[in-house]
């Protein structure tokens, strides 16, 4: 699918983890940006 050029891509809701969110931990959801960018670009 990404090797076809999605226009959008969503995937917001997917870092939205509560347990990290509540736990002030913005190092654990940054890690989750880079790993979702990282199997897009793969």
């Amino acid at each position: 699918m990404f090797a076809k050029g999605p226009v959008c891509l969503g995937g917001g809701s997917s870092l939205m983890n509560k347990k990290l969110i509540a736990a002030r931990d913005f190092e654990g959801i940054t890690a989750l940006a880079r790993a979702m960018t990282e199997a897009i670009k793969n």
